[in-house]
């Protein structure tokens, strides 16, 4: 029986100096009404809910707002099958105040990176916001905080991060613009037993809103830059070869239903990278779907808003042959006060 025990005890004792593999990441749209846009709300404001795709939209809300997410995800690609439905991860959860006539703050817990199925890690953020009317049609936000490493359930390892937005606003359309920089993660104890550091891409986002009587159209793109992406443990780099960055177009569309006031339809298409362990990237096509609503009129005040966002990629798989099987869903509470 020892001679059993003591093969392997060695074998496990040196597998995770061998283990350590590059993690690739996923960009995360945290709330249900961006993701049920297509992936979009980088040219929208006026609601705490898009800042965390523009720090800027903070600056014409008019009344301090709460926000709680949940979500649920399926994966199935060529390699595994893998789902989970139960709300494990909280993507967004925060509050935002108007400080003055022309400048709104707010608190921020979010997830904007994440490789949730196959080995359960994700990236939260906590930020300060502040965003600033600079004039009647301009608004400038910024972002600043903390971001942690939660590995296997754990945060194990922290960093900083921050965000930088400009918008512009009339009548019938909205421009805004937006950054956020590559961002590093230190573990002083990784998997493997040693210290790494993990640097996420920085994504830079911008796009157009027209505002119609029939409801609003969003047309937006994001540019992810991975020349920056690290993964060095002991002074070696195990990140492999990524292109310097991708574009990927957001499409997105709501509509009022008249007949129902305050109940608001949203659909969307949208484009998202999928790289695998080695730098193979198979290209997502994602359509997006949401509603929105006032929920409890009398008991609330029509203060209380409940949107739902669903994207999958399977759906779009009849046209786009290296789509995955993504189904993934987004319950975004939002109290008005």
């Amino acid at each position: 029986m020892l001679r059993k025990i003591i093969p392997f005890l060695i074998l496990v004792s040196g597998y995770p100096l061998h283990a350590l593999v590059y993690r690739p990441v996923n960009i995360v749209i945290p709330d249900a009404t961006s993701l049920a846009l297509g992936g979009g709300g980088v040219s929208r404001g006026m609601d705490m809910l898009f800042a965390a795709r523009n720090p800027a939209a903070l600056a014409e809300i008019m009344e301090p707002q709460m926000s709680f997410g949940m979500d649920a995800l399926t994966r199935i690609d060529r390699l595994n099958s893998d789902y989970r439905v139960d709300p494990e991860y909280v993507p967004l959860v925060g509050g935002a105040i108007p400080l003055f006539p022309d400048s709104s703050a707010a608190l921020i817990l979010q997830s904007p990176f994440s490789r949730r199925l196959d080995d359960e890690f994700i990236a939260y953020s906590l930020e300060a916001f502040y965003a600033r009317s600079l004039s009647r049609n301009f608004s400038l936000g910024v972002s600043a905080g903390a971001m942690a490493g939660l590995q296997a359930k754990r945060f194990d390892g922290w960093g900083f991060t921050g965000s930088v937005g400009l918008l512009f606003r009339q009548d019938k359309i909205s421009i805004g613009l937006s950054h956020r920089p590559g961002t590093s993660i230190r573990y002083p104890v990784f998997t493997d037993g040693n210290p790494l550091e993990e640097t996420f891409p920085g994504v830079s986002q911008g796009g157009i809103s027209f505002y119609r009587q029939w409801g609003i159209l969003t047309l937006e793109t994001d540019y992810i830059r991975y020349s920056g992406v690290r993964f060095v443990s002991l002074s070696r780099d195990y990140t492999p070869q990524y292109p310097a960055g991708e574009f990927h177009p957001h499409l997105g569309a709501q509509f009022p239903v008249r007949r129902w006031p305050g109940i608001t339809l949203y659909t969307g298409l949208m484009t998202e990278d999928y790289y695998d362990y080695a730098g193979e990237n198979d290209p997502q096509i994602i359509w997006t779907f949401g509603i929105s609503g006032i929920a409890g009129r009398d008991f609330w005040q029509e203060r209380l808003k409940i949107s739902f966002g669903y994207a999958s990629s399977f759906i779009p798989s009849v046209i786009a042959q290296k789509n995955n099987q993504i189904e993934r869903m987004i319950l975004t509470f939002s109290l008005y006060f």
